[in-house]
């Protein structure tokens, strides 16, 4: 995906007083309609989450960034923020265009849910960026091992929409890490 770290860190403010760990993926080459409450991934057959790497063990989320690489109308989206957990034992049930649900192991590592609503939306070319500033920091503990250091998201809709085949999503945390 060559249109999305560069230009995203220029939207972000990248490393601006903290980390910024970036997440991206394209959707399928479809133009399937999502409905309310829909996952957004780059698979409908392989289940998994986005990675946020390099997030050390503890600190707040200030923030969360998301770029669309594409102009079409978007719905609000939600980005599920989760602690990784026990390596292997993160959140699977991503899957592109599949109602979104969580189990109780998945509930008791959700960090935060950050909102990116249409009305914030802002247009640069071909692209679409909207932000979640956290009206409170959010704290997080990125435990369980091999998968210390890392947050997992699920992005879900909240309305329903038709996307444009294989657009290019790049999702961003701003963080910073706690010194310990």
């Amino acid at each position: 995906m060559a249109t999305n770290e560069n230009t995203f860190a220029h939207y972000a403010g990248a490393n601006a007083g903290g980390v910024r760990s970036v997440a991206s993926f394209q959707r399928p080459a479809n133009t399937t309609a999502y409905a309310a409450n829909d996952v957004v991934y780059s698979s409908t057959s392989t289940a998994g989450v986005l990675l946020f790497p390099g997030v050390g063990s503890s600190g707040l989320i200030n923030g969360a960034y998301l770029l669309i690489a594409a102009t079409l109308a978007t719905p609000d989206l939600e980005l599920w923020v989760f602690d990784g957990g026990t390596a292997g034992t993160e959140p699977k049930n991503a899957l592109d265009n599949a109602a979104f649900s969580l189990n109780s192991g998945d509930l008791g590592r959700l960090v935060g849910v950050f909102e990116f609503l249409d009305t914030n939306k802002k247009l640069a070319g071909t692209f679409q960026y909207t932000e979640a500033v956290a009206k409170n920091p959010v704290a997080y503990t990125a435990t369980g091992g091999s998968s210390a250091g890392n947050l997992y998201g699920i992005l879900v809709t909240r309305g329903a929409f038709t996307p444009a085949s294989s657009t290019a999503f790049v999702a961003a945390l701003h963080v910073e890490i706690d010194k310990a």
